[in-house]
Parts: structure tokens; C-alpha cells; sequence
């Protein structure tokens, strides 16, 4: 992780930040299965974003959306259908959406030490 730019690491969040809204929103609404998990830096940046603010907004684009979905559930909805990390195993949405806010934690104190070290 240590080796990772800012823009690889804000690529990542928003790669996993999109496989969660989209897993967690397809149980949610259709009860189906969704795609494995994969919780790896692409090396990728995206286009388009070049400043962390611009990333910052990118991520709000997909949080906020899913929080308030997920403010809206009952809560007990298609728990059975899983989510799968390669490296974690199973998660329910809730599990995975709690798993997101740790992940996102992780590589929010990744980003402050990358632009500590550029202050």
C-alpha cells in the first residue's frame, strides 16, 4: 500500500465504493447475487479527476446515494444473498457495507500520510 500515489489510491476507493453501491443496491432491490469482490489497486487513475478535491466529489457521488438507500432499508432484506471477498469470504450487504466504511477509513489515513509527506 505504501507504494501507491494518491490517484491510485483514490482509484481504488472509488473502484470499491462502485462494487459495493452496485452490490449492495442490487440485493436490496432484486435480491441477486453479485459480482466477487476485488479488493486490488487496478494501478489505474481516472480520468477527468485530477485534483483530490475532484476525487473527493467523485466518492461523494457514489456514498451518498448508497447511504441513503441504505438508510431506507427495513434491514433484513436478502441477507442470505452474499457478497464474496477473495481474501475476507462472505459478507451480507450490511456486513459489506460496514466492511466499506472501514475500508474507506484505511485509505482516507493512507491519503493524509501521502500528503503529509508532500507538505
Amino acid at each position: 500500500k505504501g507504494e501507491w500515489s494518491a490517484a491510485e489510491v483514490w482509484t481504488h476507493v472509488l473502484q470499491m465504493s462502485e462494487h459495493g453501491a452496485a452490490s449492495i443496491t442490487g440485493i436490496l432491490d432484486a435480491g441477486k447475487l453479485p459480482e466477487r469482490a476485488r479488493d486490488e489497486i487496478s494501478g489505474e487513475t481516472r480520468a477527468g479527476l485530477g485534483t483530490s478535491t475532484d476525487y473527493w466529489n467523485a466518492y461523494l457521488a457514489i456514498r451518498n446515494p448508497l447511504y441513503q438507500r441504505v438508510a431506507n432499508a427495513a434491514g433484513d432484506e436478502h441477507l442470505e444473498v452474499k457478497i464474496n471477498h477473495p481474501e475476507f469470504g462472505d459478507f451480507s450487504w450490511r456486513e459489506w457495507f460496514l466492511f466499506m466504511r472501514v475500508h474507506d477509513l484505511d485509505h482516507m489515513r493512507q491519503l493524509q500520510s501521502i500528503a503529509a509527506a508532500f507538505a
